[in-house]
């Protein structure tokens, strides 16, 4: 999905409909890749199917045999209006879909029905529920994030999902305008949050490093990265430029002659620019969400595997002045048991299964240090 392909038609559906209405029926936030766009590329392809499904719910078609479309996944297609509980009309007149593609909609916590006998060991007489989990990887990445006060959460992974959790929408013209998105969680909650750049810079630097016969193991990063002289320079971490893999030591030179800037020498010191460029971005986001919820972060939650990054997660606190703290690096794992034990009765509630969570995970604090 980090190719061209669908640059095309999110500029033709644009032609056809303000990004202004769709997210003021949808909330959702504008990335060429949405599927409201990789469906309006070519909708031909439909013509022969009877059911649209998603990956997710895919799976829970051939283990039970239901078609259902998920909510939390399906928020995120800027096709589903959350106070009517299914998918536009209107959004799929525009791209030319049919809307008897799509099933009815289930949430986290509901039952797609019986796992198939198939499925099941010879002898084995027993009904086996298949449960809706948020099928979103973020949905129970954010079910999973254990903080406490007014946190923002960081789901830190190729890509970095910044955001809070509400109970209602917040689609106000500068949420639009500084490109948030309102999906849907466990419960009907609202994941406000914005998609930024995550650790894909960092593996595609040490991917193009490797290429050139420079081997960069996780435990070189570090003692890299603080043996780096500091770089005169910072990089728009969210600029085209770098949105696709390959050749991304050529792409952050061209970046860098482009706005005159100072250019790295070793490993250590692309690895060092990328990583404060990083927390930069993320204290500009942080700062809009606070602007945007008028309420003051206290305290960020990172969860997912990319809150191993220890020079990030420092880099961060002391660009933000608050403390940082690593939560589950399974996050997305451990929302998805969650949603599906308290639909069987083991754990009661939300509060209890984060509060599980957090006394069952080695956690690491970060304080501002400079």
């Amino acid at each position: 999905y980090r190719d061209s392909h669908s640059f095309e038609s999110q500029e033709k559906t644009l032609e056809k409909i303000p990004f202004s209405k769709i997210y003021a029926l949808t909330g959702i936030q504008n990335i060429h890749f949405n599927t409201i766009y990789q469906l309006a590329g070519d909708p031909t392809e439909f013509l022969e199917g009877d059911t649209f499904l998603m990956i997710p719910d895919l799976i829970a078609y051939f283990l039970s045999g239901a078609k259902r479309l998920e909510e939390t996944n399906a928020s995120t297609t800027s096709l589903y209006l959350r106070n009517e509980g299914k998918i536009s009309n209107e959004l799929l007149h525009i791209i030319g879909i049919n809307e008897s593609l799509f099933p009815p909609i289930i949430k986290p916590g509901e039952t797609y029905g019986l796992l198939k006998k198939e499925f099941l060991p010879e002898g084995f007489n027993k009904d086996i529920k298949v449960i809706a989990c948020g099928s979103h990887d973020t949905a129970s990445a954010v079910l999973g994030a254990n903080g406490e006060g007014d946190f923002a959460y960081i789901s830190s992974g190729t890509w970095s999902l910044i955001g809070t959790e509400l109970q209602e929408p917040l689609m106000s013209e500068q949420s639009r305008l500084y490109n948030f998105t309102n999906e849907i969680g466990y419960n009907h909650t609202i994941r406000f949050l914005k998609n930024t750049m995550g650790m894909f810079l960092i593996n595609e630097i040490r991917n193009d490093f490797k290429s050139k016969g420079i081997e960069i193991s996780n435990e070189d990063i570090a003692p890299l990265v603080n043996m780096a002289k500091d770089i005169d320079a910072t990089v728009d971490v969210n600029d085209p430029i770098f949105e696709k893999p390959g050749k991304m030591i050529a792409k952050m030179d061209e970046y860098l002659a482009m706005t005159k800037q100072e250019k790295p020498v070793t490993p250590g010191e692309y690895m060092k620019l990328i990583y404060r460029s990083m927390a930069k971005d993320y204290k500009k986001t942080i700062s809009q969400l606070e602007k945007l919820t008028n309420h003051k972060i206290d305290s960020i939650l990172i969860v997912g595997g990319g809150n191993q990054a220890e020079i990030l997660n420092q880099y961060l606190a002391n660009e933000c002045r608050i403390k940082v703290v690593t939560g589950a690096s399974e996050a997305t794992i451990l929302g998805n048991a969650m949603a599906q034990l308290i639909a069987l009765g083991e754990i009661p509630n939300v509060v209890e299964g984060r509060r599980d969570i957090a006394s069952s995970i080695l956690s690491k604090t970060y304080y501002p240090n400079c």
